[in-house]
């Protein structure tokens, strides 16, 4: 690949997967900055199938994600070269997840009935404009990033997902993002296991020059994340090594 500085790089995967750790770790051994979108002050109602805040969802949430795409277009457009924690695509591929999850939920149609007939203009809605903005971040991933990295979900699930319905949101969140990458033609690598094995592939894959040692950049990562001084940071998870790469 060219020159570290000036590559343009993004962590993918689904929610709490560790990308803002990787990034992090990442921007250490390279010297490459780290931009980021802090959508969890921001997050939006999730139940468009039914419940009481499912009137607010469809104003919330692309709300969110049109705040998500500016600021991360506004911070990726600023800099030569960076390591995007999460890209354009991940706010789509949630809103995606919670969308089609809503088009199996059986006992949300028997629990609400009647706030299911009254949101369904509300799916279909957010149907049509998770499928526009695909294609708009699509068009934006594809011109921007020289590389990506994506962290594969553990089969496991997480033990403080709440409900199953959000180990689902996770898993298709990550199939989304797993075949969207695939159509967008940009060197990529899947990649899971320990932080430092995680490292040791991505920069071999990519060819990307080290400024600290590998091991000094795994020790300052989790320093930070483990810091109440600095922005909160999921913790990489030990996965599947490596699943592929092109």
């Amino acid at each position: 690949m060219s020159d570290t500085r000036h590559l343009k790089l993004a962590v993918t995967g689904a929610p709490r997967t560790g990308k803002s750790t990787v990034a992090a770790a990442l921007s250490i051994l390279t010297g490459l900055p780290r931009t980021s979108f802090d959508s969890a002050e921001q997050s939006p109602p999730t139940r468009p199938g039914g419940g009481p805040a499912s009137a607010r969802v469809p104003a919330s949430m692309v709300g969110a994600s049109l705040r998500s795409f500016e600021a991360r277009v506004h911070n990726e457009s600023a800099l030569p070269g960076f390591v995007s924690d999460g890209s354009v695509l991940n706010e789509w591929a949630e809103i995606s997840a919670q969308v089609l999850g809503s088009r199996t939920t059986a006992r949300e149609r028997a629990r609400h009935p009647m706030q299911w007939a009254k949101h369904t203009p509300d799916r279909i809605f957010m149907r049509r404009y998770a499928r526009a903005l695909e294609g708009i971040l699509v068009r934006r991933a594809r011109t921007v990033y020289d590389g990506i990295i994506h962290l594969p979900i553990d089969s496991r699930p997480l033990p403080d997902d709440d409900t199953a319905e959000a180990g689902e949101r996770r898993r298709t969140s990550d199939r989304l993002l797993i075949d969207v990458i695939h159509r967008l033609n940009t060197p990529y690598v899947v990649v899971g296991g320990s932080l430092q094995d995680i490292l040791t592939r991505v920069t071999g894959f990519y060819g990307l020059d080290h400024r600290v040692p590998v091991a000094d950049a795994v020790a300052e990562a989790l320093a930070r994340s483990a810091s109440p001084t600095t922005p909160r940071m999921g913790a990489a998870r030990a996965t599947r090594p490596v699943v592929e790469a092109r």
